[in-house]
């Protein structure tokens, strides 16, 4: 640690037993946890603590990240072995274990247990050179930490600060403070550079200086009979979504200003109390997609610009081949040249009409053993995709990115692959221009756009499968079960039902546009 903040808590130099200097543990623990979220949002912790049945379901994306948690844990863990891991899940079990191995001389422990003002931490990894050197302290997160944003390293300054308070009060001796993170610019196979490091010793600095106070403040919020009269505001969304976001918004209306289309002054909206629609102005708004969904809104009806939309639709040519993929974007990367989270694709779909009265044809792929994806999918692709006319995709972004990696990745196949990518032409894009309905509620997404104007049949709601992140999970299902078991042809059915579902409500949006362009309704 830097000498600065060895001055300012006097941290010791030697490792007492912690056990002399922690006060008696209660059954109601403040953990990191639960002192992260309060820092956020005090009534956010009340409701967890005291009403957490308002919490809904957990999501297929916070199933997701909680796993690549415990991957990057474990692949944490080996950069520094020999380790003693701290398994207990009771409380004073896993206190008591801790202590032990320090008092055996242990130089590295995982998730080790430590208890101080009934403040119960965790730490991922302790690591020192010897028993009579103070500890290197590392928060691993599975982030490759460069995307974060400002609220994501506030939350991490908060988190390691509430750690290094507890050791500091037990005279746990600190030497380095570093939060442990994905590397961006690793490529497998070699994962030697799998982790990158951030200094956090300056960081939590300020946060050490008020931490015992901040603390008193969140218990005085918990003692409370009612929850703490906090409006909801920015924190509800940053760094990710509140788990109690729907329970506090229950008496916002709809449409409001949340249901504007990429409404960056929403919040400014509301501290004016400017909150519903109908309080809206079209001069509150900037773009002309926002005041197009105000108009809707207010008028209750829906938005069609046929020229707009049939100029755009005349710039795409037969065959049209309606093409989606499914990728997966391993946390710790698997296959030649990939780094982490980088999104392998294994699955597509392609819809083909050849001519405006031609018949659907149908054609799709996917991937299901462990081995890389890649070369299979481009061979695949190449030979299924037509080889002239437009390919209609909804958020061409996604698609084309993925494409531009594939050709980077196997520059023999560059030439075909950027072909498919030119001639990318976006059914998003279209909607976005020329079409709004009220149900979409300022999203754009297939999933809101098809049954609003489709109608419940368009609906993903039946499926198996009901989205991307649910895709990936079923993937890593199948590839890791024997195959022609029955589990994993029924996850291999569903995927391709999902995939094949995103090209075929392509198709019948196109038709809707047409009709709706020819017969000028």
């Amino acid at each position: 640690m830097h000498e600065e903040i060895m001055n300012r808590h006097e941290v010791r130099a030697s490792t007492p037993s912690f056990k002399r200097s922690r006060k008696k543990i209660s059954d109601e623990h403040m953990t990191k946890s639960s002192f992260t979220m309060g820092q956020r949002c005090s009534k956010a912790l009340y409701l967890n603590s005291k009403l957490p049945h308002l919490k809904p379901p957990i999501t297929s994306l916070e199933r997701k990240t909680l796993e690549a948690g415990k991957i990057v844990g474990r692949v944490a863990r080996e950069t520094f072995p020999n380790g003693v891991l701290i398994k207990s899940l009771h409380t004073a079990q896993a206190l008591q274990e801790t202590q032990q191995a320090i008092d055996v001389g242990a130089l590295t422990l995982y998730e080790a247990a430590f208890s101080y003002d009934d403040v119960l931490i965790r730490v991922d990894i302790l690591s020192r050179d010897s028993v009579d050197q103070p500890w290197d302290f590392y928060e691993v997160k599975a982030t490759t930490y460069t995307d974060c944003k400002k609220e994501q390293k506030e939350e991490y300054r908060n988190d390691i600060a509430i750690q290094v308070w507890v050791l500091k009060k037990l005279g746990i001796p600190l030497r380095r403070i570093s939060l442990m993170h994905l590397n961006k610019e690793c490529r497998y196979p070699n994962l030697d550079d799998l982790f990158a490091y951030q200094d956090y010793s300056h960081e939590i600095v300020q946060e050490l200086l008020d931490i015992e106070s901040r603390i008193q403040s969140l218990r005085v919020a918990l003692s409370q009979q009612e929850k703490p009269n906090i409006s909801i505001g920015p924190h509800c969304e940053k760094p990710r979504d509140c788990p109690f976001k729907s329970h506090c918004r229950k008496d916002i209306p709809k449409p409001s200003i949340f249901n504007i289309p990429r409404n960056l002054k929403k919040w400014g909206q509301f501290e004016r109390g400017v909150i519903s629609t109908d309080d809206l102005m079209m001069s509150d708004l900037s773009s002309e997609i926002q005041k197009r969904a105000l108009q809707c809104y207010q008028d209750n009806r829906p938005y069609f610009d046929k020229k707009t939309v049939s100029e755009l639709l005349n710039l795409w040519e037969y065959p049209l081949a309606y093409l989606d993929f499914e990728a997966i974007d391993h946390v710790i990367p698997r296959y030649p040249g990939a780094r982490p989270y980088q999104h392998i694709p294994f699955q597509f779909s392609c819809h083909i009409q050849r001519t405006p009265d031609a018949e659907l044809e149908h054609e799709e792929f996917l991937w299901t053993s462990p081995d890389d994806p890649r070369s299979a999918f481009i061979h695949e692709l190449i030979s299924k995709v037509p080889k002239k006319g437009s390919i209609v995709v909804y958020y061409a972004h996604y698609e084309s990115k993925r494409l531009k990696e594939l050709a980077e990745d196997f520059p023999e196949y560059s030439e075909q692959i950027i072909d498919i990518k030119d001639r990318l032409v976006d059914l998003m894009d279209v909607i976005k221009k020329g079409v709004y309905y009220p149900e979409f509620m300022g999203s754009f997404s297939i999933k809101k756009v098809a049954p609003a104007i489709l109608g419940k049949t368009a609906s993903y709601s039946n499926l198996e499968v009901g989205d991307g992140i649910e895709a990936m999970l079923a993937f890593e299902k199948i590839i890791a079960l024997p195959n022609d078991t029955e589990e994993q042809q029924n996850l291999i059915n569903f995927l391709r039902r999902y995939c094949e579902q995103d090209t075929l409500l392509m198709v019948k949006l196109y038709q809707w546009l047409k009709s709706k362009i020819s017969n000028n309704n």
